[in-house]
């Protein structure tokens, strides 16, 4: 795909993500694990269309309950690269801004995504309590211990709440770190 043009790359993008996360957003209602999948292989085609390389160094993964913890958030990229490489079965914490973008966000947030407004105490507290659930229940929730991408590539003070979780249920963590993806798509950046 080098002689694919950006604005070629784009727009191919944009007909994929439509043409994959729309029925994906309609099989949800029938089977969540393949909706899973098929995000999955979405993302990695995403990746690939855009030509980012992506170097997975994998260890040995825990048994369920699992709170995946993305200890930097550099990029929009990475929500791709979370996509493209977590087990098809975790929820993932969202904030509610990204929840709100077109098929990708709204795949996000229909397909086991916890919902979340940062401002908000009351919904960082539901949100909190419904992880707690879903981890009581054996399933995994992959989070950003920042809680919001950085402005800068800098780490950002880590929030104490995924910490309390992960010891309140009992649940191994597993740390998650993306490279690369502040030279990719920035913050503020739109191309890729």
């Amino acid at each position: 795909m080098n002689f694919l043009t950006y604005p070629v790359r784009l727009l191919l993008a944009t007909v994929l993500t439509v043409l994959i996360l729309t029925p994906c957003i309609l099989l949800h209602f029938f089977s969540a694990d393949l909706t899973r999948k098929f995000i999955s292989s979405w993302a990695r085609l995403m990746l690939a269309v855009f030509q980012v390389k992506l170097e997975e160094i994998h260890g040995v993964v825990p048994p369920s309950p699992v709170l995946f913890i993305q200890l930097n958030q550099f990029s929009l990229i990475d929500a791709l690269v979370i996509g493209a490489t977590l087990p098809a079965t975790t929820h993932v914490l969202v904030n509610f801004e990204f929840a709100l973008i077109p098929f990708i966000g709204w795949g996000l947030a229909l397909n086991g995504g916890i919902v979340v407004r940062r401002e908000s105490l009351h919904s960082s507290q539901k949100a909190f309590q419904k992880c707690n659930r879903l981890l009581k229940k054996k399933e995994n929730i992959t989070l950003s211990i920042e809680g919001q991408r950085s402005r800068d590539a800098t780490l950002s003070p880590f929030k104490k709440g995924p910490v309390i979780m992960a010891k309140r249920n009992r649940s191994s963590t597993v740390p998650i770190s993306i490279h690369g993806s502040e030279n990719v798509l920035p913050y503020g950046a739109f191309k890729i």
